[in-house]
């Protein structure tokens, strides 16, 4: 790996693991089925190793009118910086079939739950209840080939403490037009004061947050269509003054023939009040929030050329800006109010990704694939100062001449089918 410098550098990723994936699954009647998944990492030096077993149960009734399903998770992860356990649980019930659906669910993961060897979990140790109502138009009528209107209502907490965290209501209308065109009305808004746990990266403290509103309109063309377009506009606002947040998007592919096709999509976000965690004094180490203009940019580019069935090539290019300017700053009270405290300069971030990701893919044999890889990604050491640049195509021009990082890899999977060998071994 090559840095900023010039200088040609190693860097060691990773130990050498062993991952293992065991399931055994049971279809039972009216579609019901058991699960039980068990994943075991375990790397070289022993300094984390992880288990987490699952059992995952769906039962319907004999008509396929109703549905419960439960599912249990237990977690263990061991190694030279310590041992701990955790568990997660989710429960629910409802009706999956006709006009009119619905379903209640409970959703528990404890403070030490650690899925993240073999899967990804950003933050444990909350407790989720809630529930949804949908209308659905399965057959077509005069005028939408399909219909689905969906609300739901949400609780959360923490596990422990057992505190209040937020309740977010929303509700989608999703419309399919006859000429496969769809449009949709998205409403989600988080209706009363809540508290958020984390964002002062300080056990025991919370920061109290502000209720919001969001609405927007999203939509496409008919997909089966050489050229298809998406976009979506959002608006969001808050009782707090001079609080709007903007969003737009705008996606367009193009088929030129079966065999390739392009698309490029662009994202554009303006949160004009964010409120969230700065730093930390330099002197009390306390935490200090700021509100702050965050605007965010996201294009993509994506590829993909079919030379046969089983055989392909995909490329997928993708640019990501942020731009933080502080406006002032506060510390918080224990109850998690916020407390004007003085103005600390240089605080404002700008932050640039780039990157592409191209394969080669070959489907040789049922179940086994060669993948050849090519990624470049933007450098580690790489900063692009937001106030000489403050614009995204400045962004986006200093991202593409600064250096960037390659990584070529293969890999091959061969798929065994066990009971064809003991099949052979028996004739032979």
């Amino acid at each position: 790996m090559r840095n900023s410098k010039g200088e040609d550098i190693k860097l060691k990723t990773a130990d050498l693991t062993n991952y293992n994936i065991v399931v055994l699954d049971q279809a039972l009647k009216h579609r019901s089925s058991v699960t039980f998944t068990n994943t075991n990492t375990w790397r070289a030096g022993g300094e984390r190793n992880a288990n987490v077993a699952a059992l995952d149960i769906s039962l319907f009734d004999s008509t396929n009118t109703y549905n419960v399903r439960a599912q249990g998770r237990l977690s263990n992860v061991w190694g030279t910086r310590g041992n701990y356990n955790g568990f997660a649980s989710f429960v629910s019930v409802g009706k999956v079939s006709g006009r009119w659906q619905w379903n209640l669910y409970n959703n528990i993961e404890s403070d030490r739950y650690d899925p993240n060897d073999l899967g990804i979990l950003f933050a444990p140790n909350e407790i989720s209840t809630g529930g949804e109502l949908s209308y659905i138009q399965f057959v077509p009528n005069k005028h939408f080939n399909y219909r689905n209107y969906t609300l739901s209502i949400d609780y959360q907490s923490l596990y422990k403490p057992a505190s209040y965290q937020e309740v977010s209501v929303n509700a989608n209308f999703l419309h399919v037009f006859k000429n496969f065109w769809d449009v949709s009305l998205e409403i989600s808004s988080n209706p009363f004061y809540s508290y958020d746990y984390f964002e002062l990266r300080t056990p025991g403290t919370k920061m109290r947050k502000v209720p919001w509103a969001f609405a927007g309109l999203f939509g496409s063309t008919d997909s089966r269509k050489k050229l298809f377009v998406s976009y979506g506009l959002g608006f969001a606002e808050s009782p707090i003054e001079n609080d709007p947040f903007y969003l737009a998007r705008m996606g367009v592919r193009y088929r030129f023939n079966p065999k390739f096709s392009l698309e490029v999509s662009k994202r554009w976000e303006d949160d004009q009040a964010n409120y969230g965690f700065s730093h930390f004094d330099p002197t009390t180490r306390v935490p200090i929030i700021g509100r702050r203009r965050i605007k965010q940019a996201t294009t993509l580019v994506s590829g993909l050329y079919n030379f046969k069935a089983r055989m392909n090539v995909s490329l997928r290019l993708r640019h990501y800006w942020s731009n933080v300017n502080y406006e002032s700053f506060f510390t918080v009270s224990d109850g998690g109010d916020w407390l004007p405290t003085a103005f600390s300069a240089n605080r404002n971030r700008n932050f640039n990704v780039f990157n592409i990701d191209m394969f080669y893919t070959w489907d040789f044999l049922l179940g086994s694939r060669l993948i050849i890889a090519w990624k470049n990604a933007l450098g580690p050491d790489v900063v692009v100062d937001g106030t000489r640049h403050g614009k995204y195509t400045q962004n986006l021009w200093e991202t593409l001449r600064s250096p960037q990082s390659n990584e070529v890899s293969v890999r091959l999977i061969y798929f065994v089918d066990y009971n064809s060998l003991r099949k052979r071994k028996q004739v032979g």
